[in-house]
């Protein structure tokens, strides 16, 4: 880890204990939006591209697109998979 590195770590964690602080009964990292990639939806779904398409479309699925990339909000994605799921045997 280089210096500049660090530095940018000690100021990213006091930042958010700062921000913590206006913000009752909440965690440093709550309200902070987590995004994850298409290739890493395609893993935790084990979906086809074609499938997580259809799902977009049907609007089952949201997608962000900043820049040319498809990014996911990961609690969008497990939404998605635990209503989705389904039960066998008992």
């Amino acid at each position: 880890m280089t210096l500049e590195d660090l530095i940018k770590k000690v100021i990213r964690e006091t930042l958010l204990e700062e921000i913590s602080k206006f913000i009752p009964n909440s965690s440093p990292t709550e309200g902070l939006r987590r995004f994850i990639s298409f290739e890493q939806v395609m893993e935790l779904t084990q979906m086809t591209k074609q499938g997580i398409f259809k799902r977009i479309r049907e609007g089952r699925l949201k997608v962000y697109k900043p820049g040319r990339r498809l990014v996911f909000e990961e609690s969008d994605v497990h939404q998605f998979i635990l209503k989705n799921r389904k039960h066998y045997g008992k």
